[in-house]
């Protein structure tokens, strides 16, 4: 009899500490939770830069050169000027014969490519265009048809028929080796004017067709792949200064690609450049803005009001 009694005792005994552990557990967890104890231990959240960072210092410029002497083709120089804050790309066709002075004499452009490499020919721009150029990369074939198919090449309507490339006044898809052909095609019945310009006019309608979404998704790997393919002074510190904008550029952007045409005369076999089409390009694209004034910002506010 007294050992049945200990045991219907003890049963409830148990049953109260159970409760009484899940009680104040529940509670210390709850504590615990409340105040966030114990979260110094995680990794704090990598914050990418919004839109709102992106500012006109993310502007950049690069000399981009089409270089294939093995098709005994003339180069192709492009100047690509990038001004993310406003979703824009511009790209200038400089024509091979363009004329500037070098040590005193007269030269074309190709002359100085030919001698002096890549850093004397952006000397050498510098000069005729009085902007400053300190990035450049040279393409070979393959480095420019991997370009044009990471773009997925260009719907465009051909000007002259150009062997390789396509009959004239038809719209068709050119691929990158039939845009190589069209922009290196040395018997445009206006001369190395009209290569640059068409130059200039391809690749922006290459660049606006492209998905901008997917260029932005993807630019580390695309731009990984380039870089590994073409001779530049492009560092990995330039391009974790720039990539950025330049994502937000294509994410954000609608038909961010432009084109200009470089007017100026041709005298025999050189093209001497405009000037006052060289000062309206760097006003345009190479000025930073002025910055608002307080007057400039109570006008505005006073406007917003009326």
């Amino acid at each position: 009899m007294a050992g049945k009694k200990k045991g219907r005792i003890a049963v409830p005994y148990i049953i109260t500490i159970f409760i009484s552990l899940l009680i104040i557990g529940g509670a210390a967890l709850f504590i615990y939770n409340y105040f966030e104890l114990g979260k110094e231990d995680e990794l704090p959240e990598l914050m990418s830069r919004t839109s709102s960072e992106i500012t006109y210092d993310d502007s950049h410029t690069v000399l981009l050169i089409l270089d294939t002497p093995e098709d005994s083709s003339p180069q192709t120089f492009v100047l690509m000027r990038s001004v993310p804050v406003d979703k824009t790309l511009m790209l200038v066709g400089i024509p091979a014969n363009t004329v500037g002075s070098v040590s005193g004499k007269q030269k074309q452009l190709s002359e100085v490519y030919e001698s002096g490499g890549a850093m004397e020919t952006m000397d050498f721009l510098e000069q005729i265009f009085s902007v400053d150029i300190s990035r450049y990369m040279i393409f070979d074939s393959d480095a420019f048809i991997e370009l044009t198919d990471i773009f997925g090449g260009v719907t465009y309507t051909l000007d002259v028929k150009v062997p390789g490339a396509g009959e004239a006044g038809v719209e068709k898809i050119l691929n990158g080796m039939q845009i190589e052909r069209y922009i290196t095609y040395a018997l445009f019945p206006d001369g190395e004017m009209q290569r640059a310009f068409n130059t200039g006019a391809i690749l922006a309608a290459m660049v606006n067709q492209s998905d901008g979404q997917r260029i932005a998704d993807n630019f580390d790997m695309y731009f990984n792949t380039i870089i590994d393919m073409v001779e530049t002074n492009v560092t990995a510190v330039d391009y974790k200064n720039y990539s950025t904008a330049i994502k937000y550029m294509f994410e954000k952007g609608t038909a961010v690609a432009k084109y200009s045409y470089m007017t100026g005369s041709t005298v025999g076999d050189d093209f001497y450049a405009d000037a006052d089409f060289c000062e309206s390009l760097k006003e345009e694209y190479f000025t930073a803005p002025e910055p608002e004034t307080e007057t400039d910002s109570q006008s505005a506010d006073d406007d917003t009001e009326e």
